[in-house]
């Protein structure tokens, strides 16, 4: 009786230790419902709190984290009046935000600020949200588990040099998954350049590899030592943007060089406007090329 007990008890507690370990994200959610028609904030606030349950109690990796590692990001979803709550048919889009720590400070550095505009689904609430990789998901759980494994390989690249392929190849399943089940809408097909589909497809594409390299030069070998170091950070964040150059001179206006820079635009700016003229001046000539959206903000540089 006595090993019965130990051993359903040792049971009991390895399941709460991977329930404690496995939560890789520290999700917050938030809904805009407010061009939506006929409005009910019981409904929107129990779908929030599926939302966020998902995204925080789901086992995306198989690494332990601690309560402190988890990885901090942002949905903020706004749905539009083609929205009938009653049916439990939801339209929108959503914002998706990352940001990474920086070593020895209290700044976190913008990776993800991504603007899904096709982020449509259906969901009742007596549905609890499971995602089976490999298998027949909704919409819904498709397009979490994929920005998900979106965020996980950018903050894997972020610290070890190209440590996110695993989860962009998770990716990239998910919207071959998507794209053969039927649930698929607009946003996991081609013909929209700003489509998940796009942003999966140049994460998988060889063409930035480069690109991938340098968010860990940028971020371990510059951001992390700009606090005591940060002539030397900026001068590895001047090789990376010229690396970035090169690879956005193959791929013109690829999505995730303009995903990329939406996230990074005002930091950059921070960063070099504390620099030597010609090294302001440098600076400015090569963002203004790979970033003309924010062209106003890089021109500060060169007065």
């Amino acid at each position: 009786m006595k090993k019965y007990i130990f051993l359903v008890f040792s049971l009991l507690f390895v399941s709460f230790s991977s329930q404690i370990f496995a939560q890789e994200f520290r999700c917050n959610v938030i809904i805009n419902d407010s061009r939506v028609e006929a409005q009910n904030q019981q409904i929107v606030g129990q779908l929030t709190k599926a939302l966020t349950k998902f995204m925080n109690t789901t086992q995306w990796t198989e690494d332990r984290y601690e309560e402190w590692e988890r990885i901090e990001c942002n949905i903020l979803i706004t749905l539009d009046k083609n929205t009938d709550l009653s049916q439990g048919i939801y339209s929108g889009d959503a914002q998706i935000q990352y940001n990474r720590p920086v070593f020895g400070t209290v700044y976190t550095s913008p990776i993800l600020n991504y603007f899904d505009k096709n982020f449509d689904f259906v969901y009742k609430p007596s549905e609890p949200l499971i995602y089976i990789p490999n298998s027949t998901n909704n919409n819904l759980t498709l397009m979490l588990a994929y920005y998900s494994y979106v965020i996980l390989a950018l903050d894997y690249d972020s610290f070890s040099s190209l440590g996110g392929t695993p989860y962009i190849e998770k990716a990239q399943n998910i919207i071959n998954n998507a794209q053969s089940t039927g649930v698929a809408n607009s946003g996991w097909q081609n013909n929209d350049i700003r489509s998940r589909y796009w942003l999966g497809e140049n994460l998988n594409s060889p063409q930035f590899i480069d690109l991938r390299k340098g968010l860990y030069d940028y971020h371990r070998l510059g951001l992390d030592v700009m606090l005591e170091k940060p002539e030397e950070a900026r001068k590895k964040t001047m090789e990376v943007l010229k690396k970035w150059k090169e690879v956005s001179a193959i791929r013109l206006n690829a999505l995730l060089i303009q995903t990329l820079f939406d996230a990074k635009g005002e930091e950059l700016y921070q960063l070099f406007s504390n620099a030597e003229k010609d090294e302001k001046l440098k600076a400015a000539e090569i963002l203004l090329q790979l970033d003309p959206a924010h062209a106003d903000l890089y021109r500060k540089l060169q007065n």
